[in-house]
């Protein structure tokens, strides 16, 4: 690899291995002979890429070129070697001899012009090379839209620097050619500052006629020399002006309208994400307002149905907190009883009173255990809500997927009706172009370059009929997806009716993710309640545990079956009390009082007979045994309760998992939609300079027309005065011809013949100047076209204009 500078387009190419590329710069007329700092032609960089292909392209290309130079004609190349530039200027015999100073200043200003023209050569050269590797670039954006367009399409940061670079191009174009303006106003200033020193001197030579008429009679061995120059020099120009015509516009009326292509279809690709982006914003928005309404209608039913739940819920935890807290209020009446009674140790009723308490206490276990089991319950009627809220978003992608097709469709049929008004539009400024140009350029110009806009023309239209094909092969395979699709709807119509009554209970992301917080800090609630409920029912339990050990204490010392049988009579009758009695336990208090009055004063009669008697141990171990199944069976459903709780913790750690999983996907479906939001905005300010551009070229194309009508109107002034100059050319001489003598009539008609020819060769100049100043405004309008119109274009447009118009104020 050589890392070289100054490589030209064909270098690259050939080094790349690209041979389209090659193929198309050597029929644009490209240099071969051209050479790299290192010294490097293009061959030598085609045999580093080792493709034969190219190189033997290349060698074909030398060969022909070697051939057409060996043959042209040998008398074309003696007539311009005779004819060298540096050949001294001759004179008319009107005209005095030219001084030494003047002829030196002639010669040095025909030198100066050359280099300068070698130098606008080599320019253009370079701007033409730099040309072609924008147009290499381009093809190469193409390859890559033909290779992948779904996945440029995707990738919208792929996009943006393949369009900085581009801009970064362009604008490195745009310097070229302000420089390039610059020079050319530098070299027009003096142009006419020479050419008002030309007049000056002629204006002279001209005065100096009369006194200088010695010189006359050098004139006629001057003549042939003269008509040998003339004759050499037109053949050079024509020649340079051929060549250099061809080749220029060539190449840059071909790159020109490659690149427009280029543009305009990088504008259509920009106009294309456009229309996606607008679709997409119009799905999203459509999808939303469905949301929201059937959120609305169902928002009202499930709010009432989860607010009377949790209701229900609030008042079973303060009837469980009441029926607690009466149940440590007897707790307590009973320790202080136990106290009163601690001095009387052989009191048997306190026995009496520590079962009863035992019982209300497992009562008070089996009601706690059946509020966890409601709570239980509850939580898995909620998961099943869940459970139907999923399966109702599912319908609802369904019909976000109907929507989707629908308006695919409407964006099928704005893309095509875009593509309508494109193709109207672009023959409308054909004919503008048309009509701008039909006076500046001449017939087979105007015929050349009509070819070339109608070839590029039917280039479009074959576009555009290939996008419509592509775009009715789009559209035929969206028609039977979505008869598909109706097919199936067809199908679903009974779901969907069965569906739309379930709806009433369908709710929305956002209600549903709050009244899902609400529940989990409900739940985190309850479960907080229950933890102390728990504790508060381990605090009783250790209670029992003493109150057990203290009876059986008491047990071990004495007992009389008689009391036993009594004690368990009333028991009994107790226990029926408080069954039917649970609702109103301050009122059972108050009875259970009164019994325990009535007891100590049965018990205090009885003392005597008691000590008498003793119990069985037998009765008591069966009394020992059926207390230790019962605690038992409260241990297992203990158990049982604490694996619920921890089910009930997981499948809650779950639900918040799953709803942080939902937050992060809104999170970054809003980054996207933010983001697409700046795309659309950046492209509807590049959409809006794009048209102000257009619309100011608009403007100058009708300046520039006027421009030229004024030129035309000039040229044709000058021929009617040329046409008069001859009328009194011919007067005169016919007028000489009966007043004076042969000889004074031979020397009049000498001067009259030379003042045509100096008249025909201003006009000759006036022509070549006029088709300058035409062929450098072509090149300004078609940068222009291109979006290239800088400041500096401007001026000089200005400066035509005031150039155009000077003219016609001094008539």
């Amino acid at each position: 690899m050589y890392f070289s500078k100054n490589r030209t387009a064909i270098m690259l190419a050939s080094e790349n291995n690209s041979l389209s590329i090659v193929e198309i710069l050597i029929q644009h007329g490209a240099d071969l002979s051209l050479v790299d700092t290192l010294g490097n032609d293009a061959l030598q960089y085609s045999t580093l890429s080792g493709s034969k292909e190219i190189r033997n392209l290349l060698q074909a290309a030398l060969s022909k070129l070697s051939s057409d130079s060996d043959k042209t004609p040998p008398k074309l190349k003696q007539n311009c070697q005779s004819c060298d530039f540096s050949s001294p200027v001759f004179i008319t015999p009107s005209q005095t001899p030219l001084s030494s100073k003047e002829m030196i200043f002639s010669e040095l200003h025909f030198k100066e012009e050359e280099q300068k023209s070698i130098q606008l050569k080599e320019e253009i050269e370079k701007l033409n090379e730099e040309k072609c590797t924008l147009l290499e670039a381009i093809e190469d954006l193409k390859h890559a839209l033909n290779n992948n367009p779904l996945q440029m399409a995707l990738n919208g940061k792929e996009e943006q620097s393949i369009i900085a670079m581009l801009q970064a191009q362009i604008a490195s174009l745009s310097l070229e050619n302000k420089q390039l303006t610059h020079k050319l106003k530098k070299t027009q200033t003096r142009q006419t500052e020479e050419d008002m020193e030309l007049s000056a001197l002629d204006s002279s030579r001209h005065s100096s006629i009369d006194s200088n008429a010695s010189y006359h009679s050098t004139a006629a061995d001057f003549n042939q020399s003269l008509e040998i120059h003339e004759t050499c020099a037109d053949e050079v120009n024509r020649r340079e002006t051929k060549t250099d015509a061809s080749g220029d516009k060539h190449v840059s009326n071909k790159s020109i309208t490659e690149v427009e292509v280029e543009f305009k279809k990088l504008q259509s690709a920009l106009q294309e994400m456009q229309v996606k982006f607008k679709q997409s914003e119009l799905e999203k928005e459509h999808l939303q307002n469905v949301l929201m309404s059937q959120s609305a209608k169902i928002a009202d039913n499930t709010c009432v149905a989860d607010g009377e739940k949790l209701h229900e819920l609030e008042m079973k935890l303060q009837e469980t907190e009441s029926k607690y807290e009466e149940a440590m209020k007897e707790l307590m009446a009973y320790k202080s009883q136990k106290i009163y009674e601690a001095g009387r140790s052989e009191d048997v009723s306190q026995q009496n009173n520590l079962i009863v308490e035992e019982r209300k206490e497992m009562e008070q276990i089996t009601n706690i255990d059946k509020v966890q089991h409601n709570y239980l319950e509850t939580i898995k009627h909620l998961e099943e809500k869940l459970a139907t809220v999923e399966a109702r978003v599912s319908e609802e992608e369904f019909e976000a997927m109907k929507n989707s097709y629908n308006t695919h469709l409407e964006s099928i049929q704005l893309e095509r009706s875009l593509l309508l008004e494109k193709y109207s539009e672009a023959q409308e400024e054909i004919k503008m172009l048309q009509g701008a140009l039909k006076g500046t350029v001449s017939v087979e110009q105007a015929a050349s370059d009509f070819e070339e806009m109608k070839m590029e023309m039917n280039r479009k239209v074959e576009e555009l009929q290939r996008q419509l094909l592509e775009l009715t092969h789009l559209y035929a395979g969206a028609k039977s997806e979505v008869n598909a699709l109706q097919d199936r709807l067809a199908l679903k119509e009974k779901d969907v009716e069965l569906s739309e009554q379930k709806k009433k209970d369908f709710v929305s992301r956002d209600y549903h993710e709050r009244t899902i917080t609400d529940l989990s800090k409900s739940i985190t609630e309850l479960q907080e309640k229950l933890s102390d409920v728990g504790t508060r029912y381990h605090q009783a339990m250790a209670e029992i545990v003493q109150l057990q050990n203290e009876t059986e204490a008491q047990k071990d010392r004495y007992m009389l079956i008689s009391e036993h049988t009594q004690a368990v009579s009333v028991l009994g009758s107790a226990i029926h009390n408080l069954e039917a009695q649970v609702e109103t336990l301050k009122e059972q208090f108050s009875q259970k009082q009164e019994e325990v009055d009535i007891l100590q004063a049965h018990l205090s009669e009885q003392k005597a007979s008691l000590r008498e008697d003793s119990v069985i141990k037998a009765t008591q171990e069966e009394l020992k045994k059926s207390h230790e199944a019962e605690m038992n069976q409260l241990k297992v459903k203990l158990d049982e309760a604490q694996k619920c709780q921890e089910e009930v913790s997981l499948e809650n750690s779950r639900a918040k998992e799953e709803i942080l999983k939902l937050k992060g996907e809104k999170h970054t479906i809003q980054n996207v939609v933010e983001a697409k939001e700046l795309e659309n905005r950046e492209l509807q300010s590049k959409y809006k300079d794009a048209q102000e551009l257009a619309s100011n070229l608009k403007k100058q194309v009708e300046t520039c027309a006027k421009l030229k009508e004024d030129k035309e109107n000039k040229i044709e002034e000058l021929t009617k005065e040329v046409s008069k100059l001859k009328d009194a050319l011919n007067s005169l001489s016919q007028l000489s011809y009966t007043t004076s003598t042969p000889k004074r009539q031979n020397q009049q008609v000498d001067i009259l013949q030379q003042q045509v020819k100096q008249l025909q060769l201003q006009l000759s100049e006036t022509k070549k100047q006029h088709q300058e100043i035409v062929s450098v405004y072509r090149m300004h309008l078609l940068y222009a076209v291109q979006g290239q119109m800088d400041e500096d274009v401007q001026k000089t447009l200005k400066q035509i204009l005031l150039m155009c118009k000077m003219p016609t104020q001094a008539k």
